[in-house]
């Protein structure tokens, strides 16, 4: 995928926080990753997605996450939204051929109409769901290997 617009899906606290990773980090990926730039906050509420946006540098706002999927400019994608959410919204974005969409979440003690626990999957081993973020310290984790 040659797209490195970074897109983030929720615009609250854990959004906030990927952006502030964001912003700061990009310049160690700018030589590996040409044209690697903030391109979208989405968020149903625009007002906090317009405030994220011009807080962390984002170059626009969208309203729907759909419109995020088929924008071919973004490829990079943080799924920030309430746990019940994640898998509809992840499982698009694999289907969309979004690079690895990443989400910071525990397994939703919530039942959701995909059930308990949804796993993704997909036959393009360079796409996967990731559950990363909350579990990064873990031994289990830190040891996974990519597909």
């Amino acid at each position: 995928m040659s797209s490195h617009g970074v897109a983030i899906i929720g615009a609250g606290m854990i959004g906030a926080a990927h952006a502030f990773g964001y912003r700061n980090n990009i310049p160690r990926f700018t030589e590996k990753l040409p044209g690697l730039r903030l391109a979208a906050v989405c968020d149903a509420n625009k007002a906090l997605a317009s405030t994220m946006a011009s807080t962390y540098g984002f170059e626009g706002v969208a309203l729907d996450w759909k419109s995020v999927l088929v924008d071919e400019s973004i490829g990079i994608i943080s799924v920030c939204l309430p746990n019940f959410l994640h898998a509809e919204v992840t499982e698009a974005a694999i289907k969309a051929g979004k690079a690895r969409p990443k989400c910071s979440t525990r397994s939703s003690p919530r039942p959701t109409k995909l059930g308990p626990s949804k796993s993704l999957t997909t036959s393009d081993r360079n796409l996967n769901y990731e559950d990363w973020f909350e579990h990064r310290r873990l031994r289990s984790a830190s040891a996974r290997k990519d597909p």
